[in-house]
């Protein structure tokens, strides 16, 4: 009975992470260029599990991974010129202080300096470096070259990558590569200028999962609380005397 409360409370764990992921899913719904996240849970097979580390003995692993789903989001109209959509694969490049991120952000401002900057300050990197305007309204045509005044001033650098689910976040809605994966040149891909991409979080989605999970959560408690009554009687009886 005991190994049955350690499965149980094996499938409980897991879901409690799926719990939180859903949660800040649910909070980045108007997040532009976010990016939900995603968990698979599984049991495993004996052999798979031996190699596979958990946090107690007792914990019966199951596959727990998560993943991030980057698929196309809404765009939505702004008529910001300054507001950019990717529509298709690919990221925007950004300079950060932590170094070179990817991102689907395309919330552009223009600093002080007549940089190119999201809204915390990064830079967007064209095939040149950074983009240096004149003034605060470019253009900005589908393939990402950048006008200023009528005299085309930069290209944005917009890069793919053939397994995206090698990126890993990095505050919030940016993306890192590992060291050894090299972005490529995107292709197929339309910049719509006058546009936001927003997040591809459906509130509808995410609250039946949450429900669907915290019901999984809940059957556990009452299995483990059934169990641990069955052994408590079983005490009981044996050291009663007939």
């Amino acid at each position: 009975m005991i190994k049955g409360i350690f499965e149980v409370a094996s499938g409980m764990m897991p879901r409690i992470t799926k719990q939180d992921v859903i949660a800040n899913n649910m909070a980045n719904t108007n997040t532009v260029g976010y990016k939900r996240d995603r968990v698979f849970l599984d049991k495993i097979v004996e052999e798979q599990a031996k190699l596979i580390h958990t946090d107690y003995d007792w914990q019966d692993p199951m596959i727990n991974s998560a993943f991030i789903d980057h698929s196309q989001a809404i765009l939505d109209k702004t008529d910001n010129s300054l507001d950019i959509a990717l529509d298709g694969e690919g990221f925007f490049v950004i300079e950060t202080g932590r170094g070179t991120r990817y991102t689907r952000n395309g919330e552009m401002h223009v600093d002080a300096n007549g940089i190119l900057k999201d809204a915390r300050g990064n830079t967007y990197l064209s095939d040149a470096g950074p983009v240096i305007l004149q003034n605060a309204e470019p253009s900005i045509d589908s393939e990402g070259n950048i006008f200023d005044g009528g005299e085309q001033v930069g290209r944005l650098r917009v890069v793919q990558f053939e397994n995206p689910q090698a990126l890993s976040k990095d505050d919030g809605v940016c993306f890192i590569a590992p060291e050894d994966v090299e972005p490529l040149p995107a292709s197929g891909f339309s910049i719509r200028q006058g546009f936001l991409e927003r997040s591809n979080v459906s509130i509808l989605d995410q609250m039946v999962d949450m429900i669907a999970t915290f019901r999984d959560f809940e059957s556990g408690q009452k299995a483990i609380t059934i169990q641990d009554e069955a052994i408590g009687q079983s005490i009981n009886r044996v050291g009663r005397t007939y």
